[in-house]
C-alpha cells in the first residue's frame, strides 16, 4: 500500500461513506481523485481489524514456506502459498 495517507478529512468522508453503505461507494478517479485516500482508509481498516487478516499461525507458517521456496519451481512455489491461503478463516478469504 501506498506509504502516503491522504487528507484526513477526505478519508474520513470517504470511511463515513463506506460505514452508510458499502456497496454504493464509487471510487471511480472522477468521485476520489487522490489514490492516496483510498490506501489510507484501507490501510486504517486493516490496522483495526480486532484480529489481523493473517492469523499469527497462518503468518508463521507463510514465513516458513517462503523461506523454503525454490527459484526454479515457481508453479511449486504458487501451490504452496495458495495452500495455505486455504487455510485462511472463510471471512478473511
Amino acid at each position: 500500500l501506498y506509504r502516503l495517507c491522504g487528507s484526513a478529512t477526505k478519508k474520513r468522508i470517504l470511511r463515513e461513506a463506506f460505514e452508510r453503505n458499502a456497496r454504493s461507494v464509487d471510487l471511480s478517479p472522477d468521485n476520489v481523485p487522490d489514490i492516496n485516500v483510498i490506501t489510507g482508509v484501507l490501510k486504517d481498516y486493516l490496522r483495526e481489524l480486532p484480529e489481523p487478516l493473517f492469523t499469527k499461525c497462518l503468518y508463521q507458517m507463510l514465513v516458513d514456506a517462503l523461506s523454503v521456496c525454490m527459484q526454479d519451481d515457481v508453479p511449486g512455489n504458487a501451490r504452496l502459498v495458495f495452500s495455505i491461503l486455504d487455510c485462511l478463516p472463510k471471512v478473511n478469504r
